[in-house]
């Protein structure tokens, strides 16, 4: 149709195939649409941004698979007659009749689960391995009953509660965040699966190492060859979404580690990276006051305050047990906070036991109605804010991690609300970059480091957070690097 189409209205705009589940004759098929197309466009181009396809493993052992065969000869097709064409998995499920113990419920069976979040995770690597540019799991959370009844990565709608496939996918998620597939740099000599990637914001390196095995092999002591002058972080599967990361130590260009059946991920770069493990904790303010100087009336929240004007921020913070630990955390047995918070337009400072990066804020609103905003009172800076709205129910916010604070503003607008949550982690010793420790990494801290290097006046306040090469000396490579990380 002529100036007609989503093309018309947008350039950019891709246009997928509905999802294929008979792959068999794909190839077929994707062939009589290019001779269409051929035919019957002037530009004889194939129409089609994203071939769409449902797809999973037949085996056990997903690299095993006929699914990884099949990718690739989709793969091999569109290299061949559509470059740039996307190659999309929307739905894939996996086999598990192994696992499977009869009168048990496999919510309970740990061999299940834990092989269900391997093969899930492996999957997805496997997947992208063969040539797979997005993948969705089908499905996100369990069906109350029936053949779906253990498809999910959480239970079922209502519950919510997370398996550990939720955390495998999540781990990996983050892990790989930023990156792109590089090679497989597996070898014939070599049991374990190597994935190699690599961050393109960073420039870093990550290695994912496996076992496609199927019987609970593991090698305790593999040796992963890395740079003799690299910075090495290893990152596995845990309690934490984004997993639990340690340092590794490299001797003779070596690192070593376990492998198992459980992907685990290698981070390899050139300057040292803090660790924070656990991003997500609940934060409960120590003080609460009406005065910015704490002249007012100070509480420290074991009971209720005599203020009037305190009350309201009390019962905001007065049933933690209604919220989740963690950011991620589940929902299901929590009970529902009870106090209504009726302030309106008003303040409130709050001060924290220690100063804390905080990357979430989250509410309890049983009304959907009001406003409220919380600020770093040390600096005015908003840190977030909401309409509020989400009635009857938790509403978590993730939020780009906070400049270190100890020290908030809580301005309540009109409406009312329950809970509030404050999220986060304690601030490390030395923020990385902040050579003139206030306590935020920008653009003053390369002028205080350009300044002293060019006139050795005066030392800036924090230089051990200057060193991002890690090498115990401040001097211009570590300005490069500065630049660099601003630059993003």
């Amino acid at each position: 149709i002529k100036n007609a189409g989503v093309k018309q209205a947008d350039p950019n705009f891709k246009l997928a195939m509905g999802g294929l589940l008979t792959t068999a004759s794909m190839l077929d098929y994707l062939s009589q649409m290019k001779l269409w197309f051929d035919y019957n466009r002037t530009d004889g181009r194939f129409a089609v941004d994203i071939i769409n396809v449902h797809l999973g493993p037949d085996t056990y052992n997903p690299e095993d698979s006929g699914m990884v065969k099949r990718i690739q000869e989709i793969r091999n097709w569109i290299n061949q007659n559509a470059p740039g064409t996307e190659l999309w998995i929307s739905e894939f499920e996996i086999p598990m009749g192994d696992c499977e113990i009869e009168g048990t419920d496999n919510h309970e069976n740990e061999t299940y689960q834990l092989r269900y979040a391997q093969r899930v995770a492996r999957t997805y690597l496997a997947a992208i391995g063969a040539g797979v540019d997005r993948m969705t799991k089908f499905q996100l959370r369990d069906e109350g009953e029936g053949v779906y009844y253990n498809s999910g990565l959480v239970t079922q709608k209502g519950k919510w509660s997370k398996k550990l496939a939720w955390y495998y996918v999540s781990c990996m998620t983050n892990a790989l965040r930023d990156t792109y597939f590089a090679a497989d740099m597996s070898e014939p000599d070599d049991p374990v699966k190597r994935y190699f990637f690599i961050n393109q914001c960073t420039g870093s390196s990550v290695y994912c190492l496996w076992l496609p095995t199927n019987s609970g092999q593991e090698i305790p002591d593999y040796q992963l060859a890395v740079p003799q002058t690299a910075q090495c972080r290893l990152t596995v599967p845990g309690t934490y979404a984004e997993g639990v990361t340690t340092a590794l130590e490299v001797k003779d260009g070596t690192v070593t580690l376990p492998v198992s059946e459980t992907p685990v991920f290698v981070t390899i770069s050139s300057d040292k990276q803090q660790i924070i493990n656990g991003r997500g904790r609940y934060i409960r303010p120590a003080q609460i006051s009406t005065k910015a100087d704490f002249s007012a009336e100070c509480y420290d929240l074991p009971a209720e305050p005599e203020t009037a004007a305190l009350k309201p921020f009390y019962r905001m913070f007065d049933e933690p047990d209604s919220m989740p630990e963690y950011i991620y955390g589940d929902t299901e047995a929590l009970p529902l906070p009870e106090t209504a918070v009726k302030a309106s337009d008003t303040v409130c400072y709050v001060k924290l036991d220690r100063p804390y990066v905080l990357d979430d804020f989250g509410v309890y609103d049983t009304y959907g109605t009001g406003s409220i905003a919380v600020y770093d009172a040390r600096t005015d800076r908003l840190l977030w804010s909401s309409g509020l709205g989400s009635y009857m129910s938790r509403s978590l916010e993730l939020r780009v991690d906070s400049a270190p604070t100890d020290y908030l503003k809580i301005v309540k607008g009109g409406g009312e609300m329950n809970e509030l949550a404050l999220y986060g982690y304690p601030a490390p010793d030395t923020l990385r970059g902040d050579v003139n420790a206030d306590g935020v990494f920008d653009s003053r801290d390369l002028a205080a480091l350009t300044d002293w290097l060019l006139t050795r006046s005066s030392a800036p306040a924090a230089p051990s957070a200057g060193d991002l090469c890690a090498d115990g000396i401040l001097n211009a490579a570590d300005l490069a690097a500065m630049k660099r990380e601003l630059a993003g």
